[in-house]
């Protein structure tokens, strides 16, 4: 069985707390800079990304990567997919009850949050892909909830 949240309050607090995680732990060792200092080095969670992705083989767990012409483009951790999928399915759960489905397996005609919800992951990673920096590694969840958020917030409006 899922993770299922109740109300959107608990996926936003949710939500907000593994943002608030995933930014400090990658962004961790800029705020723990001493002063006069230029440069810092990788945070631990980019280790990690940048050891899978050096890694032989092309299945790395915990990271999902693009990969074309045999060269990878992209990487994405597997937990900036899996925590917005909180959001996800209180927005299925959501236009279910809204159009009054009675059977759990079977889908509204009108998926209002549900679209909203994707369309902000979608606008998300497209921000990741923008407001890149340094060629580091990003807080992905620092992008993806907001819009996620913000989205179902408009549809909701």
């Amino acid at each position: 069985r899922a993770v299922q949240l109740p109300r959107l309050s608990f996926v936003v607090a949710a939500l907000g707390g593994l943002m608030l995680y995933d930014g400090v732990g990658v962004n961790g060792p800029l705020l723990a800079l001493p002063a006069g200092a230029e440069t810092v080095g990788p945070s631990v969670m980019e280790q990690v990304a940048r050891a899978k992705l050096g890694g032989a083989g092309w299945w790395q767990p915990g990271l999902l990567s693009v990969v074309i012409g045999g060269k990878t483009t992209d990487a994405l951790g597997l937990a900036d997919t899996v925590f917005p999928a909180l959001m996800a399915g209180w927005a299925m759960r959501q236009d279910q009850k809204e159009a009054g489905a009675q059977d759990p397996g079977a889908l509204p005609r009108a998926l209002g949050y549900s679209r909203a919800a994707l369309g902000g992951y979608a606008v998300g990673c497209f921000g990741m892909e923008v407001f890149q920096g340094g060629g580091g590694g990003q807080a992905a969840l620092l992008y993806i909830v907001p819009c996620m958020f913000g989205a179902v917030a408009a549809t909701a409006a």
